[in-house]
């Protein structure tokens, strides 16, 4: 805050001058965010270290698009290796990403329906192989016994 004398100059008071971040402070934030780091760490590395308030008032672009970079390229590195059929990116791909998930134990009701179904396709099976069953098409089993 300034004040004016008598001749209508201002007149510094003290107190630290307004902080103005330097173009390699800005890649350095970026860069940091990027890596994963917390905020208050990132505030410790620049400069003397500056306070937790200061970074996000003046770096906020910087941490958003750090952590927006390393994010692209980690999902086109994790898409690259789904694509060459690394089972295991294509597992946690469509746990996190699609929102499968392992297949919940079967209670006892469903049990007792999968083992219907498959007792009855096994006696249209029989009942095919003597001429009177269905067509082969309506006889297809899928993966899970249904």
């Amino acid at each position: 805050m300034t004040a004016q004398n008598d001749h209508l100059e201002p007149v510094n008071k003290g107190g630290r001058p307004p902080f103005e971040p330097t173009e390699h402070e800005r890649m350095e934030v970026q860069r940091l965010s990027g890596l994963g780091l917390p905020k208050a760490q990132i505030a410790v590395r620049i400069r003397d270290g500056i306070a937790y308030e200061t970074l996000v008032k003046y770096f906020k672009r910087e941490l958003a698009l750090g952590r927006s970079y390393v994010n692209e390229e980690v999902a086109a590195s994790i898409l690259e290796n789904a694509r060459s059929r690394n089972t295991r990116i294509l597992i946690w791909w469509s746990k996190a990403r699609m929102g499968w998930s392992k297949p919940a134990p079967r209670g006892k009701e469903e049990e007792e329906t999968a083992n219907l179904v498959t007792a009855v396709r096994r006696c249209i099976e029989i009942k095919g192989e003597n001429g009177a069953g269905l067509p082969d098409e309506s006889l297809a089993v899928k993966g899970d016994g249904t």
